[in-house]
Parts: C-alpha cells; sequence; structure tokens
C-alpha cells in the first residue's frame, strides 16, 4: 500500500481490513467474487482507472472511488447491517421501501422540509433488521417494481431531489414480500402497524398511475 492510498483510506475512514491488494491487477469476475467471498469492500494497488494513474483504488464493482469519493458511501451502505422500512403517507395514498440504521430518526426525517413527496404525515410501518441493507433493500423494491412511481421529489436542505422508493400499493402487498424475507432468512421483523386496512391503497400499475 503507497502513500497515496493510505492517505486516501485514512482520510475517508476506511477500515484497511475490509481491503484487498490486487497486486497491480485488473478487477476481474474472480476478484470481484474473492472480495465478496472475504467481505473485501475495496481494493488497493488495482490497475490505475484511465482518468489518473494515481488512482488504484476500486470498489468491489471495479469502480475507481478515488475520482468519486460518493461511490464510499454507497459501497459501504451496500453491505452495511441495518433495517429495511415500509413507511406510509395517507395524505399521499402511497408507501415507501427504503433502507436506515436508525428507523426512528428516519420517520422524523420523511416529515422535515415539507415531506418527502411534500406529504408530511409519513409513519414507519413496519421494519426488518438485515445483514445487507442495500442489497435487501433492491431485492425487495424488485418485487413491487410494477407500482413503482419515479421521480418523487423532497427537499434536502435547501436542495430539490428526486427519488425512486415510493410504490402505489398497499401497505398488505409489501408487508407479505418482508414476511417472506423475514422467514427465508431468519430476519426480525418488527410490525409496528398491525391494522392493514388503514393503508389499505389502490395497487396501481404503472400504466395506470396518474401522476
Amino acid at each position: 500500500m503507497n502513500e497515496i492510498e493510505i492517505e486516501f483510506l485514512t482520510r475517508n475512514k476506511i477500515d484497511f481490513d475490509i481491503c484487498a491488494d490486487l497486486n497491480g491487477s485488473k478487477m476481474t469476475k474472480y476478484a470481484k467474487l474473492w472480495m465478496e467471498n472475504n467481505n473485501k469492500k475495496f481494493a488497493y494497488n488495482a490497475f490505475p482507472c484511465n482518468k489518473n494513474s494515481s488512482h488504484t483504488i476500486k470498489n468491489s464493482k471495479g469502480q475507481c472511488v478515488m475520482c468519486n469519493s460518493a461511490r464510499i458511501s454507497f459501497q459501504m451502505r451496500e453491505h452495511e447491517e441495518g433495517y429495511i422500512y415500509i413507511a406510509g403517507t395517507l395524505w399521499g395514498g402511497k408507501i415507501k421501501i427504503g433502507a436506515t440504521t436508525n428507523y426512528e430518526k428516519r420517520e422524523k426525517y420523511l416529515n422535515e422540509n415539507k415531506g418527502y413527496g411534500f406529504h408530511a404525515d409519513w409513519k414507519i410501518l413496519a421494519a426488518i433488521k438485515v445483514d445487507e441493507m442495500g442489497l435487501r433493500e433492491r431485492q425487495i423494491q424488485i418485487k413491487l417494481e410494477k407500482y413503482r412511481e419515479y421521480g418523487l421529489h423532497y427537499y434536502r436542505g435547501k436542495e430539490l431531489k428526486k427519488s425512486n422508493e415510493a410504490f402505489r400499493c398497499n401497505y398488505e402487498k409489501a408487508i407479505d414480500i418482508f414476511h417472506e424475507l423475514s422467514r427465508e432468512h431468519k430476519f426480525h421483523l418488527k410490525i409496528f402497524e398491525t391494522n392493514l386496512s388503514k393503508y389499505d391503497f389502490l395497487n396501481l400499475v404503472k400504466d395506470e398511475q396518474i401522476l
């Protein structure tokens, strides 16, 4: 590990134990598989990226994190232990599937700055503790893909953002998937809202949505 790599990893608070030495090689399929099996999230001493010959640190997908440090937080979140949650808004008639390390703070955050999607009555209905929250979040969202509502707006500070984590379906359809995931992997499921009829929204596939 050279001085540039040590400085970058230290500055970004990346534990050396989750890094692998690629010995100047490219990120091959074999290298990616080895990293996954050995819980390595980043590789140093990798074949330099095309933009800068001193950039030799990559994530497990082979992307240069020195060119774009935002990839670091995404990589860490992908395999971090945390919670996948279902939130619902009665005003908006939709649910949200998201991931967080603290679902209590997330409920407060969803209702700040005019609210997520400009609805400020979001409630966390259920949460499931998982091993890899980025991965599990994506697995659940894929199963609800036909109900997804793209381009929901919200404010992060003063900046207007777009999100694709809202779904035009009812609570029952989402909680059934959570139960399935919980049984399959023996995850602990917490249910805060037991009245399914309270969030019994219409299940609208994309072509039927009025956006």
